[in-house]
């Protein structure tokens, strides 16, 4: 069966939104968003999925909201840029994006083309039909891979990811392409999300999530340079040192917190 012929086989309410919302964080993505909203309309199209775009701006110099937007245009795409105010955080700018979503599953995916489009509606699927509240795109599942990636980043990537299987149970908690029902980005639970690993966040803060895992490779970037500087590398080392305590005081409660503001742009 088809994708179309699977969604009709949906028992979904009446007037009740079927599609999808792809949230694309960004920070001076300018060059890689016309082929990436090139893509990601193609594969969509092809599944004959509604969905639209979100493109999560923290305030990008070199123009990459412009950019989206005259893109959208030209492609046709239901697109909206939202962007914070506030210090530059990939987390808090996929939270808010969520709250601004239109559909009932989202999927977050990188903008440097590292993530391959093709593979969204898929993700997006497995979230609509009811068959898990997160699928992730893995590297660490049979049929995953990084290409071209160095020695070095295997060994960071692998170390890290050995840290976070310590806390979730997921061969590829860190991996920054996944989909999800919309409330569990639009309504985070437990401390203000922090750093760029929003898919370990969202395992950590809740319990018997069903995860479902499928292949994916991995690429190097599109254009421009990594976001990965000192900063992030810290923000998530304080992000594993602050779960590893919740697991040691299962018993602590947070409540939930309003994060920043957003401002959604036409």
């Amino acid at each position: 069966m088809d994708s179309a012929g699977r969604l009709q086989a949906l028992h979904v309410p009446a007037g009740r939104p079927i599609g999808v919302s792809v949230i694309v964080p960004t920070y001076n993505e300018a060059p890689n968003l016309p082929a990436l909203l090139e893509r990601l309309r193609d594969a969509f199209h092809h599944e004959r999925l509604e969905y639209e775009v979100i493109i999560a701006d923290d305030a990008s110099p070199d123009g990459t909201a412009a950019v989206a937007r005259r893109a959208a245009s030209e492609l046709s795409i239901d697109l909206r840029v939202t962007s914070r105010s506030g210090p530059r955080s990939l987390a808090l700018s996929v939270v808010e994006a969520a709250r601004a979503a239109r559909h009932p599953a989202v999927v977050v995916l990188d903008a440097d083309l590292s993530h391959a489009p093709e593979e969204a509606p898929a993700l997006a699927l497995r979230i609509l039909e009811g068959d898990c509240d997160v699928a992730i795109a893995s590297r660490y599942v049979p049929g995953g891979e990084m290409e071209a990636w160095s020695l070095r980043r295997r060994l960071l990537s692998a170390a890290g990811t050995w840290a976070a299987r310590r806390l979730v149970r997921a061969r590829d908690p860190l991996s920054g392409y996944f989909a999800c029902r919309r409330e569990l980005l639009a309504r985070p639970v437990g401390p203000p999300p922090r750093g760029f690993k929003v898919l370990l966040g969202l395992l950590l803060s809740r319990s018997g999530l069903r995860v479902l895992e499928r292949p994916t490779t991995f690429r190097d970037r599109g254009r421009g340079s990594s976001k990965l500087g000192l900063r992030q590398q810290m923000d998530f080392l304080v992000q594993m040192a602050q779960h590893f305590l919740l697991k040691l005081m299962p018993s602590h409660s947070f409540p939930m917190q309003p994060y920043g503001s957003r401002r959604a742009c036409p």
